[in-house]
């Protein structure tokens, strides 16, 4: 969502939004989180949201690779993808700011840990090699 969004209906971007929420949810893997925390060094639920964000900037077909091969995500390269963080966020704004009104319905049902839960490295690096071998050399 961009600037030129604000000119959607509240309603659409609502819609936008709670499909925007079903697609990063089916990304909620075991495979995947051990995807973030290879590229987070650990990954709480934040985090892990944080990088299934990223995955869904990169486009439908990276995304979709990456959840049914997480190590195809080391074809990407090396990323910061805290930069992308406020990604997941766009359409909370854009409903803000063009209906005046917080989006409602949006509260995340999963705890937010305070820290990543606990991962074993070596099998994270025997299932996703390239990954591993990107991010933790």
């Amino acid at each position: 969502m961009c600037s030129s969004d604000l000119a959607l209906d509240p309603d659409d971007i609502a819609r936008f939004d709670a499909r925007y929420r079903a697609v990063r949810d089916e990304g909620a893997t075991d495979a995947l989180r051990t995807a973030a925390h290879l590229i987070r060094g650990g990954a709480d639920e934040v985090a892990f949201g944080h990088v299934r964000d990223w995955l869904i900037s990169e486009g439908r077909d990276v995304y979709e690779r990456a959840r049914k091969d997480p190590d195809s995500i080391a074809a990407l390269g090396a990323r910061d993808v805290t930069v992308l963080e406020p990604f997941g966020y766009a359409a909370k704004r854009a409903y803000k700011a063009r209906a005046n009104a917080p989006l409602a319905g949006t509260e995340r049902a999963e705890p937010h840990s305070t820290r990543a839960p606990e991962w074993d490295r070596a099998a994270a690096a025997v299932a996703l090699p390239k990954l591993a071998e990107l991010y933790t050399g």
